[in-house]
């Protein structure tokens, strides 16, 4: 997971889940996860009255899935990348509420971390046990006469 988090900063890596169902309601849900430049960024959208499908980047009928990646785009961002985080509402059309969610990607890659961190102690701390029996100093059970 490590890995793959880290392609974000050369590459684009990206996954939208949506649903659109206009006959049983007239609101569309989206999810876009993506890395890219250093950062992972979320997008919650919600349309309520919109019909989605003439937008320009128009969402089919039902669930839809789709992932996207190009492994070199070049490493750029770099400033954003190092300490900038967003939680916030984008301004979009009526009807239409965007919310952002964005971090560096270290931050995304620090709960990853703590397992190997953990696993490596607990190898450490077992090598320094010592295996064995307790060596005991050897004194001799008689002593010669003193002349």
């Amino acid at each position: 997971m490590v890995g793959s988090l880290a392609l974000g900063f050369t590459g684009h890596l990206d996954f939208r889940l949506s649903q659109y169902l206009p006959a049983r309601s007239p609101a569309a849900y989206q999810v876009y996860l993506s890395l890219y430049g250093g950062r992972v960024q979320s997008y919650w959208t919600k349309g309520v009255g919109v019909d989605l499908r003439q937008a320009p980047d128009p969402i089919p009928s039902g669930f839809t899935f789709a992932r996207e990646w190009h492994f070199w785009t070049g490493a750029r961002g770099l400033k954003r990348s190092a300490w900038r985080f967003d939680a916030h509402a984008v301004p979009a059309l009526p009807g239409l509420s965007i919310f952002t969610l964005a971090c560096p990607i270290w931050c995304a890659i620090i709960p990853f971390l703590i397992p190997p961190i953990v696993w490596l102690r607990k190898r450490i701390q077992k090598r320094r046990i010592l295996r064995g029996f307790a060596m005991v100093r050897a004194e001799p059970e008689f002593r010669l006469p003193e002349a």
